[in-house]
């Protein structure tokens, strides 16, 4: 069997959270993914405190501190989908891809 064709038979079969599922015609296997972190930074003085980058996260991973601007309450949480910061409206809210857990 050549390259070409044993990569043409290798298939995805299913993921869960972290882990995908791969097959072939001889075999099955897991390989566990490395889950990414992000950073997720508020500019506190362009903030106006308007809750859209609160509301639209999945993962409720912001929230609003003392002054009602937002702030970061659990970012262990955050999946880096950038809603947030392509919701802000005063270009308040940044995301950044961290490294990958070792």
């Amino acid at each position: 069997m050549n390259k070409k064709t044993e990569n043409s038979m290798l298939g995805i079969l299913g993921f869960s959270k972290n882990n995908y599922l791969f097959f072939n015609s001889l075999s099955l296997w897991e390989v566990a993914a490395l889950p990414k972190k992000h950073e997720v930074i508020i500019n506190r003085a362009w903030c106006k405190g308007c809750g859209l980058c609160i509301n639209i996260c999945p993962k409720k991973v912001l929230g609003f501190n003392e002054q009602r601007k937002a702030q970061v309450e659990r970012i262990e949480d955050c999946i880096g989908c950038r809603q947030c910061e392509n919701t802000c409206p005063d270009f308040a809210v940044t995301v950044k891809e961290g490294k990958e857990d070792a």
